[in-house]
């Protein structure tokens, strides 16, 4: 909880240190991360609730959604907090950004799939 609470402050912060506002495509690379990050937390409960064990080191063995949730706010709210700092290479950041998010739940959807 007390990680969350300094993500937010940070995050209100910096939302104040950018000299332009985002961009329309900004705005949607953004949100594909923020849908990336959903998806990956989402497949890696469903997979956990099946049987399939947790590979990432930064959630442990067993991990609840919880601790899920919290490296995917620290995640999104990094990329955020650059792109504010660097708003010439936001784009750059949010797309880099989908990968891991969008990478993750498709190998979360292909383990539990083969596990079927």
């Amino acid at each position: 909880m007390k990680s969350l609470i300094l993500i937010l402050i940070f995050l209100t912060l910096i939302s104040c240190s950018s000299s332009r506002p985002h961009t329309k495509a900004e705005k949607y690379w953004l949100a594909a991360m923020i849908a990336g990050q959903v998806a990956d937390a989402a497949t890696t409960q469903y997979g956990l609730h099946r049987g399939l064990k947790e590979a990432n080191p930064l959630y442990g063995k067993d991990p609840n959604m919880g601790v899920v949730i919290g490296v995917k706010v620290a995640y999104v709210g990094l990329a955020y907090g650059l792109g504010q700092l660097i708003p010439e290479g936001r784009k750059t950041f949010y797309i880099i950004g989908c990968i891991p998010g969008w990478g993750a739940a498709g190998w979360n959807l292909y383990q539990i799939e083969k596990r079927k």
